[in-house]
């Protein structure tokens, strides 16, 4: 006969808790594969390195007081090793986080990285940001408020002489007086009136020797429109004005020869012009008629 193996009831229950077992076993495994085949063919199983930023130096670029003092709107400039990774700059102001404010930026290479000065950015250190934990502080940059707008001249009727039948006009400067190198120079302003078009130029003249220091030629201005001109300070040559008493002087001739000025200029050295007080004090002194301008040619700080 051949022979039989005998087992037990202890050695199938064995043999089937041993089977489950395995199954279960081999099943776990199964779901455990399942669930890491996305997380491994999403990714490269690799770490992203972040370098270190090491700004060294923050500097102003544009509207600035100084090197380390910039005005509200204006740009920086952040210099450095590995600033390639910055995301981030945050300005920082007192303690905690209520008055800081984040700039995202985007360095377009490892050594600098440029950034514009919000309006509301308050004055101390600048964190700059790599990824979420590799940080560095530069040394405190100081914000100031943005200037003041630049001023616009108002128009009057002009007491300047004229012929018959020629057109009226309206002139008017910024301000009565100003420093060379003041943010928007010195504006003046003219319309003429009538309805054709006429000729004009504007002369800015020198009332301590009488010389014409710049002139503006409009060979065709519609009437009723408002024409504007800045002077900086400089001369038809490009250099500083010198110090002392300046009129700008306007002079409109219309189709059929009829002409208008502004304002008549006196005699060089005289008082009774159109024009302010000399300006050998930094007070500001009235103008006596439309048209009339000032300037002190030495900046000031």
């Amino acid at each position: 006969m051949p022979t039989r193996t005998l087992r037990s009831s202890d050695d199938s229950v064995n043999s089937s808790s041993r089977a489950r077992a395995l199954g279960t076993a081999c099943l776990t495994v199964g779901i455990a594969a399942a669930a890491l085949a996305p997380s491994a063919s999403a990714g490269t199983g690799g770490a992203t390195f972040v370098a270190m930023p090491q700004p060294s130096k923050v500097a102003c670029v544009k509207d600035c007081k100084s090197r380390t003092a910039v005005r509200g709107g204006g740009s920086l400039k952040v210099a450095g090793k590995n600033l390639s990774g910055v995301s981030k700059v945050v300005f920082t102001g007192g303690p905690g986080r209520r008055d800081n404010v984040t700039v995202r930026v985007d360095p377009a290479s490892d050594r600098s990285i440029k950034l514009k000065v919000p309006m509301r950015a308050p004055s101390g250190p600048l964190v700059v940001w790599a990824g979420s934990r590799a940080k560095a502080t530069t040394k405190s940059v100081k914000v100031l408020p943005p200037p003041p707008p630049i001023k616009s001249a108002e128009l009057t009727p002009s007491p300047g002489p004229s012929d018959p039948g020629a057109p009226t006009l309206e002139t008017g400067t910024s301000d009565n007086r100003f420093f060379y190198g003041e943010r928007g120079g010195i504006e003046f302003k003219y319309r003429v009136g009538g309805n054709a078009p006429v000729k004009a130029q504007v002369q800015l003249l020198n009332q301590n020797n009488g010389t014409t220091v710049m002139t503006w030629d409009a060979p065709e201005v519609a009437p009723g429109t408002v024409q504007s001109i800045r002077w900086t300070g400089k001369t038809a040559k490009g250099g500083a004005a010198p110090e002392g008493r300046y009129m700008f002087l306007l002079q409109v001739v219309d189709n059929a020869g009829a002409a208008a000025r502004s304002a008549t200029p006196s005699t060089p050295g005289t008082t009774s012009s159109p024009c302010v007080a000399p300006t050998t004090t930094a007070r500001r002194a009235p103008a006596s008629a439309p048209g009339a301008a000032a300037t002190r040619t030495r900046a000031t700080t």
